[in-house]
């Protein structure tokens, strides 16, 4: 049986859209969302960026058609590997405080 820490809360869906993490305490960070769930994200940075686990700030996440804004705690710092290249720094993006709008926005992107 696997235990809590193991399993994912929601779904996640393997996308590449672009997004500037805004965190409190650090400069803007331009990089990639590359997995998207109703509770969050992982977030590549393009540049070195290695924020304090528990730091809370801002995901600007551009899509077709739109930007959409939501609050977000960092749960994770790792190195990840995204296929056969080199690891990179990836940041677990937890997403906080959802208005409902931004519930039906993420749940239309993850229908695409």
């Amino acid at each position: 049986m696997d235990s809590s820490a193991e399993r994912r809360r929601a779904t996640r869906v393997t996308v590449e859209l672009e997004g500037e993490l805004q965190l409190a305490g650090y400069r803007p960070s331009q990089g990639l969302v590359w997995d998207l769930s109703e509770g969050g994200s992982l977030f590549i940075p393009r540049t070195a960026f290695r924020p304090t686990v528990g730091t809370d700030g801002i995901l600007q996440i551009t899509f077709p058609g739109g930007k959409l804004d939501v609050a977000v705690r960092v749960v994770r710092v790792a190195d990840v590997q995204l296929s056969s290249v080199p690891s990179v720094r990836g940041l677990g993006i937890e997403f906080r405080h959802l208005r409902h709008d931004q519930q039906r926005a993420l749940a239309d992107l993850l229908a695409k």
